[in-house]
């Protein structure tokens, strides 16, 4: 029972770095449990954003390829898709359609983007994961917040 989840452990360590991990599943948990109040989750959830913002650089490239231009801009992405869910958590107002379109039209166009790179291999994959995981946060706060 615990070599599988030793086996995911050493995987997720080995393709995110240790502070992303623990931002990103404080996020989740912080989302996904009700606290009957939004501070907790909203202050995770912009940890994280900053976090994709300044550390993007140095957070999604690799040793053997060197895409900071492209690690930049998608930090910036999961920035804006982050915190344009804290405006939905904060301000509770879920009839206004622009702040879920958003983060999904900026991801659907980052996804498009990195199925065109065919040699980027772990590096995209990092990147489907991440943008998996913003995408369920997103339809978690819209059906369940």
């Amino acid at each position: 029972m615990i070599d599988p989840i030793k086996n995911f452990y050493s995987s997720a360590v080995v393709r995110f770095r240790p502070e992303e991990l623990f931002f990103g599943l404080s996020a989740i948990s912080s989302v996904i449990i009700d606290y009957g109040s939004v501070a907790p989750p909203v202050v995770v959830i912009c940890l994280l954003a900053f976090y994709y913002l300044f550390f993007g650089w140095f957070m999604f490239s690799t040793s053997n390829e060197n895409h900071i231009g492209f690690s930049i801009i998608s930090g910036a992405v999961y920035f804006v898709c982050l915190l344009s869910m804290t405006v939905i958590i904060a301000g509770g107002d879920s009839s206004n359609g622009f702040f879920y379109a958003l983060p999904i039209a900026l991801l659907i166009f980052l996804y498009w983007y990195l199925i065109l790179r065919d040699g980027w291999r772990i590096y995209r994959s990092n990147h489907y994961v991440r943008i998996l995981i913003i995408l369920f946060l997103n339809l978690y706060v819209f059906v369940f917040k």
